[in-house]
């Protein structure tokens, strides 16, 4: 039955992700709003020094009137910047896609084909709205989906059993992240 359950998690989770982009209560409630009210009713405090917020790829390229548009990021930053700000936010680390030199395997292609949109600046750099959270000791650069590519976002990790994940894009960098984060044994709790 364990076995049954532990292969079933990661399927919810994945249908949850893609089926979160428009996500909002049928009330009109603004999903920050819907889940702190949810949050207080079912969910007990835990020491969130066991957590690790994972702050997906916020960046220029996906904002509106951008190449990756995605339209609910104002409302992602919002509550990110929320959970942030809160007395009982975990550490948190950000991450942002850069293209490496001298790419391999599928990603050579891949940034061939947008290399207009890697070679600028702003395109690339994190949003006016996450800009200010993040630090040179908190920031990593990684150049394929998952996050967890990178050895100092393992290293960072280290000693935590939660993954809380959010950002952009859930089909693609959160998704692949997810993924790997389950396969490394963490426990991971997806915010949309």
């Amino acid at each position: 039955m364990r076995r049954i359950i532990q292969r079933i998690i990661p399927v919810l989770l994945i249908l949850t992700m893609l089926c979160s982009a428009g996500a909002c209560s049928s009330a009109g409630e603004k999903p920050a709003e819907a889940a702190a009210e949810v949050a207080e009713i079912s969910m007990p405090r835990h020491d969130s020094s066991e957590d690790l917020l994972l702050l997906i790829d916020f960046q220029n390229v996906y904002l509106p009137d951008q190449p990756w548009q995605c339209p609910t990021i104002g409302q992602a930053e919002e509550n990110t910047l929320t959970i942030l700000n809160s007395p009982y936010a975990p550490d948190y680390v950000l991450t942002m896609y850069m293209a490496p030199e001298a790419p391999v395997g599928c990603w050579v292609r891949y940034n061939e084909e947008y290399a207009d949109i890697n070679a600028d600046e702003y395109l690339c750099d994190l949003t006016d709205a996450i800009k200010p959270v993040a630090n040179g000791e908190n920031l990593i650069v990684k150049s394929t989906y998952s996050s967890l590519d990178s050895e100092e976002l393992q290293a960072m990790m280290n000693g935590k059993k939660r993954i809380v994940l959010t950002g952009v894009v859930a089909e693609c960098c959160v998704l692949a992240t997810m993924m790997d984060a389950i396969d490394l044994g963490y426990e991971v709790v997806y915010l949309y």
